[in-house]
């Protein structure tokens, strides 16, 4: 992810000394440094998070024989934590994203109100809608917004055409707009991941599965009837990854299995940590990039 300023501060001719504070040159300086505040989480969680190959080497699994079913299960047995620091630096990461974003709602409403001669700050509920639908956009947040610049809030939005038109092979597979706006947008994504981590509960972090391969399992003292593989999205302890139905035939019965793991360090509503936070870094950059030359 680029850092936020390396296109967007360049004209706001910062002027800085030791001795005094920064004076703000740019209306939207705030917005560039809680965009920048953003970024600079991301690194520290990108230099934090360990190769995958390390948590694929620390996961374990253990197997229990049910002689009565006839059957064998593998259960995840040792599953590497993941800091709750790393979940606190993640929620810091997004508020800031989406702060900057209502910053720069707040100042296109200072700029419109102070062209058209009104003497007021902006309504309180000013900010910058995220929304899934055209239905769902929320007008009160930018009645005090220019209609020229609200129609290209509008542009940005998840449900907006131009993003929809990537998104055609699941459109034609009867998907709803609003639904894959939802999952697939960036914006969406942080509207969430904030709300979520705003009003109700931090966002932990577990380790998502990623990709997984199951070799064949090879047999002893036994014989296997049919395999059952259970796909795992967050991997947690005592979670059943396998069962064999078997024939035994002969004392101690297992599976010799030996997967391959790509973990990932991921939010436990399912988006991968690191290239979410990209993701979402990348989309509110080009947001107050693209409003920077209007004032």
């Amino acid at each position: 992810m680029r850092r936020g300023t390396e296109s967007a501060s360049a004209p706001s001719d910062h002027r800085r000394t030791e001795s005094l504070p920064s004076v703000s040159s740019h209306p939207l300086d705030g917005a560039i440094a809680k965009l920048e505040r953003g970024l600079e989480h991301f690194q520290t969680l990108n230099k934090a998070v360990p190769d995958r190959a390390v948590y694929a080497n620390a996961i374990t699994l253990r197997q229990k024989f049910n002689p009565k079913a006839k059957t064998i299960t593998v259960y995840f047995d040792k599953i590497p934590a993941i800091p709750l620091t790393w979940a606190l630096i993640a929620a810091d990461a997004l508020q800031n994203l989406r702060t900057a974003l209502n910053y720069v709602a707040w100042e296109l409403a200072v700029l419109n109100l102070a062209r058209t001669n009104q003497n007021r700050e902006p309504v309180y509920k000013t900010e910058f809608p995220i929304a899934d639908s055209p239905s769902s956009f929320r007008e009160a947040y930018v009645v005090d917004i220019d209609p020229a610049h609200v129609a290209k809030i509008k542009e940005m939005q998840p449900y907006s055409p131009s993003f929809m038109a990537n998104l055609q092979a699941e459109l034609a597979s009867g998907l709803a707009p609003e639904i894959l706006a939802k999952v697939h947008h960036p914006l969406a994504k942080l509207r969430d991941l904030t709300n979520g981590d705003k009003h109700r509960t931090l966002r932990l972090l577990l380790l998502g599965s990623g990709s997984q391969v199951w070799p064949a399992g090879v047999p002893v003292n036994c014989e296997i009837l049919h395999t059952y593989i259970t796909m795992v999205f967050q991997l947690t302890p005592n979670a059943e990854c396998l069962r064999f139905d078997i024939r035994v035939t002969g004392p101690k019965p297992k599976v010799e299995v030996n997967p391959t793991f790509n973990p990932r360090v991921a939010f436990a509503s399912g988006p991968p940590l690191l290239s979410t936070i990209d993701h979402i870094g990348g989309a509110v950059q080009k947001v107050v990039t693209d409003f920077f030359f209007v004032f």
